[in-house]
């Protein structure tokens, strides 16, 4: 058993693996924090799924709470896998973590006037531009099985995200850049492992740190109840060409807004 530690800031998938391929990736980039929360008792909850640029299937869960104005709690889980095959032995490789944060908002509406909004769409998204800045911390585990050998990461990460949001009533942009330290804490192999596969562990556990950049940008297209998302992520980091990283995951799915949904639910009772 090795420790060692890592720093990109992106998720750490291992055992993601071309599918007619016997090559192996050890990390892959989950989407940013991006539930836009921008006022007391937000409630968000967000659910995509996806892939890597180069291969495997992921999805991805995210929600958001403002307890009080301008402060925001954010936690995300993310997972990859993928299945393939060398010398027609099965191989599959899967990998997970769990991200939690706390940080500000501040939201800046560009319209101030509450009856020229409802007169324009009832159920239009408040238009504005926000800004937030996280501090978290996520854990996470990454396996690979090789076919006749296997391999485990214990990893956690620390990072901050700085976000930028342009709403208007029926969009929304989102992008979030984050940094951050990874460090893996435990690598456990078992078998005989082939030697490209153990050049492949030695290149991940290779250096202490890595310190990492990732960059998400989030399309979202509805109405404050609800909207269907597009989402980018990019990971960068100075060591990139020298291990078996996943550069970029691509994420579709829903934001639902499920504080607005109450509201609407309690204003339609109070009706009757």
């Amino acid at each position: 058993m090795k420790k060692r530690s890592f720093t990109p800031f992106y998720i750490l998938i291992i055992g993601l693996m071309m599918l007619s391929s016997c090559s192996h990736y050890y990390y892959a980039p989950n989407e940013g924090l991006t539930a836009g929360l921008s006022e007391k008792n937000d409630l968000i909850l967000g659910a995509g799924t996806g892939g890597g640029s180069q291969d495997g299937e992921s999805n991805m869960v995210l929600v958001g709470y403002s307890p009080i104005k301008h402060l925001g709690l954010q936690s995300s889980f993310f997972k990859l896998k993928a299945d393939g095959s060398q010398n027609q032995v099965p191989q599959t490789g899967d990998g997970y973590i769990f991200n939690g944060a706390v940080g500000g908002y501040y939201f800046f509406p560009l319209n101030k006037d509450p009856a020229r909004r409802k007169r324009n769409f009832t159920n239009a998204m408040q238009p504005g531009i926000l800004i937030d800045l996280y501090g978290g911390y996520a854990k996470g585990i990454v396996n690979n099985d090789y076919g006749m050998s296997t391999s485990k990461f214990d990893f956690n990460k620390t990072f901050g995200q700085i976000g930028l949001h342009w709403r208007t009533q029926l969009f929304e942009i989102n992008y979030t850049l984050k940094a951050g330290v990874l460090d893996f804490n435990t690598v456990v192999a078992t078998g005989n492992l082939e030697e490209e596969n153990l050049r492949e562990i030695e290149s991940v556990i290779k250096y202490d740190t890595y310190n990492f950049r990732e960059s998400t940008l989030k399309v979202q297209v509805g109405i404050k109840y609800a909207r269907v998302f597009l989402s980018r992520t990019q990971l960068f980091t100075p060591n990139l060409d020298e291990v078996r990283f996943i550069n970029n995951t691509f994420h579709m799915g829903v934001t639902i807004e499920i504080d607005e949904i109450f509201k609407r639910i309690k204003q339609v009772n109070s009706m009757n």
